[in-house]
């Protein structure tokens, strides 16, 4: 007999660490459950006796990645910190593509990484950065590195236009602003250029963020 309220069945040969591998495995923005059924070879009732749904398993995933994630903390001046923060959010966003997407979107994604955050919010702090200039640099930094990079993904991306042909984000991007004789009048910068598949102009944004709470503490001092 059935203890009630309990799933029936034989016991799935595969646990909640495998699903959430094969989520990562497709994408943590796109998995759909029934990729991650035929990823593990099973059919997706029994995917049910390990999650409840998606979001449950998204929720695994980001627990997954904010364990991974290894927060350290560099030796140096809050400026360095910053910096540190900027590249380690950057690498994590590079092992796990649509993580920038899932941050910017799913209002409560970034609650696994909380801890962490507060580890560098009270380090900025004893390296002489106000709390409230600290809570405000972690934020705007994480902003500014998610949404550049989920913009760096979009041209990246790789995708069949109406003639058939495969192209990416950036060649489309390069092909349109000339045809569209926007090119001669659209700033050097500003310009589709191969360097958006890598950081684009990310360390600049960062410097500038550094440079201006600098300027702003000096100010405030004097």
């Amino acid at each position: 007999m059935t203890a009630w309220g309990r799933r029936s069945g034989p016991k799935p040969g595969f646990n909640r660490e495998d699903v959430v591998e094969a989520a990562l495995a497709i994408g943590i923005r796109d998995f759909t459950l029934a990729e991650v059924s035929k990823r593990l070879g099973v059919g997706a009732p029994a995917l049910y006796r390990i999650i409840s749904s998606r979001e449950d398993l998204l929720r695994s995933c980001l627990i997954h990645v904010a364990q991974d994630a290894g927060f350290t903390l560099p030796e140096g001046s809050w400026q360095d910190l910053l910096r540190h923060q900027a590249n380690w959010l950057w690498k994590m966003l590079e092992a796990y593509p649509g993580l920038a997407e899932t941050l910017l979107t799913v209002t409560w994604a970034y609650h696994f990484f909380i801890p962490g955050m507060r580890t560098w919010e009270d380090a900025l702090i004893e390296r002489g950065l106000p709390q409230e200039e600290a809570i405000f640099a972690l934020d705007f930094i994480g902003d500014t590195v998610a949404c550049t990079h989920m913009a760096i993904e979009a041209h990246r991306a790789k995708a069949t236009g109406p003639d058939g042909k495969v192209a990416t984000g950036l060649e489309v991007s390069q092909k349109r602003i000339v045809e569209e004789g926007m090119a001669e009048a659209t700033p050097e910068l500003l310009r589709p250029q191969q360097s958006w598949t890598d950081r684009g102009l990310l360390d600049l944004k960062i410097e500038f963020i550094v440079e201006g709470l600098a300027r702003r503490l000096a100010d405030r001092s004097s």
